[in-house]
């Protein structure tokens, strides 16, 4: 068997939030250029198009060529603002795949205007 030579996504998910786990875990295939599955290849995932976010997490692949991502969230502080569209991408030995990622980065402007209005009505004074 080879170096890695294809990377192919069993499962990426498409919408994340920050600070929140991934709600479904990547699932990476990896191969040499055989066709054979690379083991205990690492295997690692990185955030591109979201300044100021990130995902930083690597697994390896089992004997089936197979990397099972677990506990992976989107690094860095929550903002008021739209959702928007990042990609994941997976590297092994160099070779990348990547995937749409919408990201939703805290509550959109709507919705962080619907709770400042909620908080501010709950709001009481003590005297």
């Amino acid at each position: 068997a080879g170096a890695a030579a294809e990377v192919r996504i069993s499962f990426s998910p498409d919408i994340a939030t920050v600070g929140e786990l991934l709600g479904e875990q990547p699932v990476i295939y990896v191969v040499d250029r055989f066709g054979n599955p690379r083991v205990d290849e690492t295997v690692t995932s990185s955030l591109h198009g979201c300044k100021g976010f990130k995902i930083a997490d690597a697994m390896q692949t089992n004997r089936s060529g197979i990397a099972t991502f677990r506990n992976t969230s989107v690094l860095g502080t929550p903002v008021a603002s739209d959702p928007v569209t990042c990609e994941i991408r997976f590297t092994a030995n160099e070779v990348v795949v990547g995937a749409p990622l919408t990201l939703s980065t805290y509550f959109n402007l709507e919705d962080d205007a619907a709770l400042a209005a909620s908080e501010f009505l709950s709001a009481r004074v003590v005297s």
